[in-house]
């Protein structure tokens, strides 16, 4: 089963980090907030990578999921965020937003990627209908999850993705929108979108109007 992934774009009006092949981020540093302590990252594909290509596969990933589930169900891994915001409280259980297609979005093939009056969408497609739960158990792995992007008209295959962030991940329950990582050069060396193969959709979770009419945004950063 294939599911779609709707994020929008926010460019200009929201503070971006850019960064492309040849120069580094903008002067001032990436910024963020305070939020739980980043553990090390857990190294999976070395051990589970069978084929040798540096990435998982389906069967690899299945293999790498049940032995981290192992791991966190015997107190060894981290812990998934709870049910309960940074303020303590209890949520409303999440609602899916509305449904949208690739065609039935506007596309800007000519604007360049952070055009300050464009604003883009961005389709994700997976190929498990557990996709959630598997960005899930990889979180803070060294696991990408492969996706086939939809934006602009344009089809990008094999992109890896992940969930990103401490506190932007751990005060985010499931199935409400957490941010997330694009690699276009995950699997296909020279694939980029605009030379960005890098990008990082964030959910904004301090702002807060996310929860109203800007439900559905990610502000994007590239590199």
């Amino acid at each position: 089963m294939k599911l779609f992934l709707q994020a929008l774009a926010l460019c200009g009006a929201c503070s971006l980090l850019a960064q492309n092949f040849e120069g580094g981020p903008p002067p001032g540093g990436q910024g963020g907030s305070f939020g739980p302590m980043q553990q090390p990252e857990t190294k999976l594909v070395p051990q589970f990578d069978k084929d040798g290509n540096k990435r998982l596969d389906a069967t690899e990933r299945k293999a790498a999921r049940e032995f981290i589930q192992g791991e966190r169900a015997a107190g060894r891994g981290r812990r998934g965020p709870g049910a309960f915001n940074r303020r303590g409280e209890e949520q409303e259980p999440p609602q899916p937003g509305p449904k949208v297609s690739p065609t039935e979005v506007r596309s800007y093939p000519d604007a360049p990627l952070y055009a300050s009056n464009v604003v883009r969408t961005f389709f994700l497609e997976f190929d498990n209908a557990d996709w959630e739960k598997e960005l899930s158990d990889f979180n803070n792995t060294d696991v990408e999850v492969p996706a086939k992007l939809m934006v602009d008209g344009k089809t990008y295959r094999d992109v890896g993705v992940h969930f990103r962030g401490a506190s932007s991940y751990f005060t985010v329950s499931e199935g409400r929108k957490r941010s997330l990582n694009l690699s276009l050069d995950f699997a296909h060396d020279k694939q980029n979108i605009g030379g960005y193969r890098t990008l990082n959709l964030l959910n904004s979770h301090e702002d807060p109007t996310r929860a109203g009419k800007c439900r559905a945004a990610r502000t994007v950063r590239g590199t």
